[in-house]
């Protein structure tokens, strides 16, 4: 067991025949059928606090590239697009800056 938050609980559940990511982390964890699943789970799910599957890739492929000296740039996994820069606000999706006042001559 890799992770110590995992551990805590996990430490003796015996090895799994799948581990990826996704068996854990929800793709959409505040879709309807995801909220009704950690309701009604039984035992009750505890760790509600839990990251969806796109910040668990983020942390923990960001945490061993900062250890390990890897990229960490967003573009270093990330090809821009326009759909990036429309999230971001960037590149022809940037504001505006504002209009610098002329100096008044006398």
């Amino acid at each position: 067991m890799a992770d110590a938050n995992c551990a805590r609980c996990h430490k003796n559940s015996g090895a799994q025949p799948v581990v990826s990511c996704k068996g854990c982390h929800e793709a959409d964890p505040f879709s309807p059928e995801a909220l009704k699943q950690q309701r009604d789970q039984q035992p009750p799910v505890y760790h509600r606090d839990k990251p969806g599957l796109k910040a668990a890739y983020h942390i923990g492929c960001v945490g061993c590239h900062q250890k390990m000296s890897g990229p960490t740039g967003c573009q270093d996994c990330h090809t821009r697009n326009d759909g990036g820069d429309v999230m971001f606000k960037a590149g022809k999706y940037a504001p505006k800056a504002p209009a610098k006042p002329k100096a008044a001559h006398h």
